[in-house]
C-alpha cells in the first residue's frame, strides 16, 4: 500500500506564504497585503471608468503571476528584462508594459521527466485530465510523450499569469460547486463574507494566522491532480480565495484570455 503523503499544517501554509511574501519583495518591492491593497492601475490608467474592477483585477493577476512563478520557477531563470540580449528574446517582448515587476522568467524547459519535483508532478497531473477544459484549446494533443507535453505546456500557457489562469480554470469545475468543502472551510476561518466576495483586509496576515488548515487539506483532495505536497501553490490559491472571496475566484477573476508573449 502506497504511503499517504503527511497532512498541510497551519505551519506549512504559513511557511509558503512567508515564500511569497519573499517573492512579492524580489518581483514588486512590496508585501503581498500591499499588492492586494495597492490602487495603482498596472498601465497608470486612472480614470474614473476603470477604478475599483481594474484595479482588484490588477491586484490579482500581480499575486496570481508569483503563484504562476512558483510553478515555472524550476523550468526557468530569472533574467533582468531590460538587459540585452535578454530584452529581445520572446519571452520578454514589451515586457515594460505589463504588472511593473522587476524580473522577467525564461523558459528552460525539461527535457526528461522530473518526478522529484512538485511542479511536474502538478504538471503531469493537469495534463492528464480526461475532460477537456474550454477556454484552453491550446493544450498539447495527447499522442505527444508526456515529457514532450509538460514542456509544450510551459510554453503555450505563454507566462506566469498564463499558469495561474490555466490552473485556476482546472481546478474551478471542482471547487467551484455549491456547498463546497473549501468553502465551508473558509467561512469557518474568516466568516462567510470571505466566501462571498467581501475583501478580506490583509489577507496574507490572515492565512498565516493559521485556521486555513481545513480548507487547504479540502482543496488537494477536491481536486485530483493536487496533492498536500504542493503547498507553495495551495497556499497562493487560497490566498486568493480568502482575499477576494470564492465566489470571486470561481467567476470573476480571469479578464480575456491572454495573447501577449511577454511576461514581467
Amino acid at each position: 500500500m502506497p504511503e499517504q503523503p503527511p497532512a498541510i499544517t497551519d505551519e506549512a501554509l504559513a511557511q509558503a506564504i512567508k515564500d511569497l511574501e519573499g517573492l512579492a519583495q524580489a518581483e514588486y518591492g512590496m508585501t503581498l497585503d500591499e499588492l492586494f491593497a495597492d490602487d495603482t492601475p498596472v498601465k497608470g490608467r486612472t480614470t474614473a471608468e476603470n477604478r475599483g474592477v481594474r484595479e482588484t483585477r490588477d491586484a490579482v493577476w500581480r499575486v496570481g503571476r508569483l503563484v504562476g512563478i512558483t510553478v515555472k520557477e524550476p523550468f526557468a531563470d530569472p533574467v533582468d528584462p531590460r538587459v540585452r540580449p535578454h530584452s529581445q528574446t520572446p519571452e520578454l517582448r514589451n515586457w515594460s508594459s505589463q504588472t511593473g515587476a522587476s524580473r522577467a522568467w525564461v523558459l528552460t524547459p525539461p527535457e526528461a521527466p522530473r518526478p522529484e519535483l512538485w511542479q511536474y508532478r502538478l504538471l503531469q497531473g493537469f495534463l492528464r485530465e480526461e475532460k477537456p477544459i474550454g477556454e484552453l484549446d491550446w493544450l498539447p494533443p495527447r499522442m505527444e510523450p508526456e515529457v514532450a507535453r509538460v514542456a509544450m505546456f510551459l510554453r503555450e500557457a505563454q507566462s506566469e499569469r498564463g499558469l495561474f489562469r490555466a490552473i485556476t480554470l482546472g481546478a474551478r469545475r471542482y471547487l467551484c460547486k455549491n456547498d463546497t468543502e473549501v468553502g465551508a472551510a473558509v467561512a469557518s476561518a474568516v466568516g462567510a463574507p470571505a466566501v462571498k466576495g467581501r475583501i478580506t483586509v490583509a489577507p496574507a496576515q490572515t492565512l498565516a494566522q493559521g485556521g486555513f488548515q481545513s480548507a487547504a487539506q479540502a482543496m488537494a483532495i477536491a481536486v485530483p491532480w493536487l496533492d498536500p505536497t504542493m503547498v507553495p501553490l495551495i497556499a497562493g490559491l487560497l490566498l486568493v480565495i480568502v482575499a477576494r472571496g470564492l465566489d470571486v475566484y470561481c467567476t470573476r477573476v480571469l479578464p480575456a484570455p491572454i495573447t501577449y508573449v511577454a511576461e514581467t
